[in-house]
C-alpha cells in the first residue's frame, strides 16, 4: 500500500494467483466479470516447470485467443520464431529445463 493506495503488478511478468487477487477484487470486476470463477484455471506446473500436486493454485484466462476453451494464453497457439511471417508447421512448444537444486517458492518467481 502507498498513500492508501492498494497497488498490484498488471503487466503480466509476475502472475498472482486467483488466490492471491481475490481478496483484493471488486464488487465492480465481479459484476463485469460474472464468470470469473469459471475462468479459473489450475497451475499444474510451476514456473521452473516443476509439476505441481493438488490442491492447485489458479491463474485467470481472461480475453479470446486459440488456447484451450478459446481463452488463450502461453502454449495455447503454435509458437513463433522471430522474424517468421507464420509459425512453422508442426512446430512443437518446449518447455525451459529448471538447472537448480531445489524449486522457488511456491507463489514466489
Amino acid at each position: 500500500m502507498r498513500k492508501g493506495f492498494k497497488i498490484f503488478d498488471a503487466d503480466t511478468h509476475v502472475s498472482a494467483s486467483a488466490e492471491a487477487l481475490e481478496p483484493y477484487l471488486s464488487s465492480r470486476v465481479r459484476e463485469l466479470v460474472p464468470d470469473l470463477d469459471e475462468r479459473k484455471v489450475p497451475i499444474k506446473i510451476g514456473l521452473a516447470g516443476e509439476v505441481r500436486q493438488e490442491p492447485y493454485r489458479h491463474n485467470y484466462r481472461l480475453g479470446r485467443g486459440g488456447g484451450a476453451g478459446g481463452l488463450g494464453g502461453w502454449g495455447g497457439s503454435p509458437p513463433r520464431i522471430l522474424g517468421e511471417a507464420a509459425p512453422r508447421e508442426n512446430a512443437q512448444r518446449r518447455s525451459q529445463q529448471f538447472m537448480g537444486t531445489k524449486f522457488p517458492t511456491d507463489g514466489g518467481v
